[in-house]
């Protein structure tokens, strides 16, 4: 009698022990996957900070490529073109010019086109200053930092949202197995509880006083 009256006891001990093991693995799980959901929003948030400077880098990109002193030699070359041939075209109608106008107002004319042609240059200059290509070439180094920074930083939050993913997995295999075991413990008692009345009805209260 009290060999049976000790198996029911250490049968619904554990099965409390089993119960309240389940319920710490459920807020475990309930944990992190709060967790996740913070790490996959700052997954979100990094992919779009990525977009954004890559955006940025590309128009950056094309500007120091507007600006290399190559291109500068081709505009050069284009503006010298499209001179000698305004030049061209002047040539074949002066005839005509000089005879309209007074002997005074061609030397004004192209004194005018020549100061015309000299601000042009210089605003050229100015916007392909080798400073400024300079200063675009390391903003554009930089911002291509910032992306492999950005891109790590993408890689290890993903990696870290698998384990925690996996640990999740790990979990309801845990409570699978645990929710097997209270099944068979809870049948294990019962069936003491059927070849023991008396016994039952003691640990039933008992049984309720715990919970």
């Amino acid at each position: 009698m009290a060999e049976s009256h000790l198996s029911y006891e250490e049968a619904l001990n554990e099965l409390y022990d089993l119960q309240a093991m389940e319920n710490r693995t459920n807020v475990m799980i309930l944990y992190k996957d709060k967790e996740i959901a913070q790490l996959k929003a700052q997954l979100a948030d990094i992919e779009d900070q990525i977009k954004l400077n890559r955006s940025s880098y590309a128009k950056n990109n094309t500007q120091a490529v507007l600006l290399h002193p190559m291109v500068n030699q081709e505009f050069e070359t284009i503006r010298q073109e499209l001179l000698e041939t305004h030049e061209k075209a002047s040539s074949l109608s002066m005839d005509n010019y000089f005879k309209k106008l007074s002997e005074a107002n061609p030397p004004s004319a192209l004194n005018q086109l020549v100061k015309f042609l000299e601000k042009t240059s210089a605003d050229v200059t100015g916007e392909i200053s080798e400073e400024k290509m300079t200063s675009l070439i390391e903003e554009i180094e930089k911002e291509k930092s910032n992306n492999l920074e950005l891109e790590k930083k993408l890689k290890d939050s993903r990696e870290l949202v698998s384990h925690l993913e996996e640990e999740i997995e790990d979990m309801q295999d845990l409570i699978s197995s645990l929710t097997n075991k209270i099944e068979a413990v809870d049948a294990e008692c019962e069936e003491l509880k059927k070849s023991n009345p008396k016994l039952s009805g003691k640990l039933d209260g008992k049984s309720k006083r715990n919970k």
